[in-house]
């Protein structure tokens, strides 16, 4: 390698040792519903975390398309650390946290969603988890009727239609848990919008939040009309 392309690998792996946007829970250009988490970015619209994974290449190798596997390898490795450290700081709701086998079958989940090749050799790219791929089962994505931002779309696929949930204010969690009647629930996927962009003619179901984080559904509603089912909440004010 040139030494040009040998000062941009170092500069490159400079960005790994300290890390891209790892200042812990900063909220991300303002916006309460995107948050930047442990090196990660947190977009609870879409209930998606993603992280970048960056290697430079090794300079001794004989050129720069021969570095790129190592480096990919690297790379790839270094999201995955950065997506567990994440994962593990991840508020669930309630106060929870996420066991490590959960982390465990997240990150084997993990979707490259972008990939980067550097001129000398170096990858920058990108891994995405859903909410709910550090279940058993993974939760399903749900197509974005019922009132769903279009921010919120995914790929449409069959089956109920999610939940549409209106909360004053309190905290966000990626599995919050509901109680209905006294009985506890957790949610599937979940995803969040601010009330002003709550379609006209929706009616959701209005949810308090109490002291431990959880979500209190009053009326008649039942344990199982909650019990996994995808939604989209609404929040007129997220506290931290």
């Amino acid at each position: 390698m040139t030494g040009g392309a040998r000062a941009s690998g170092v500069a490159l792996l400079g960005l790994v040792v300290l890390g891209v946007g790892a200042d812990g829970g900063a909220q991300a250009a303002g916006d309460p519903f995107v948050q930047e988490l442990k090196g990660a970015t947190v977009d609870w619209r879409r209930g998606k975390l993603t992280v970048h994974g960056v290697a430079a290449g090794d300079w001794r190798m004989p050129s720069a398309e021969i570095a790129r596997a190592g480096a990919e390898r690297r790379a790839r490795s270094a999201g995955r650390a950065r997506l567990s450290e994440a994962l593990r700081a991840l508020p669930l709701g309630g106060g929870r946290r996420l066991e490590a086998a959960g982390i465990e079958r997240a990150v084997g989940r993990a979707r490259t969603i972008g990939v980067e090749y550097q001129s000398n050799g170096g990858v920058d790219l990108q891994l995405e988890i859903s909410f709910g791929d550090w279940r058993d089962a993974p939760a399903p994505s749900s197509s974005p009727r019922d009132g769903a931002p279009p921010t919120a779309a995914g790929p449409a696929v069959a089956g109920p239609l999610p939940l549409t949930l209106r909360l004053g204010e309190g905290p966000l969690g990626a599995a919050p848990v509901v109680v209905v009647k006294g009985t506890e629930a957790e949610l599937g996927a979940v995803r969040y919008a601010p009330t002003a962009e709550l379609p006209a003619g929706t009616r959701p179901v209005p949810v308090k939040a109490d002291k431990k984080g959880r979500l209190l559904v009053d009326g008649d509603a039942a344990v199982e009309d909650f019990s996994r089912r995808d939604a989209v909440i609404y929040v007129h004010k997220v506290l931290r």
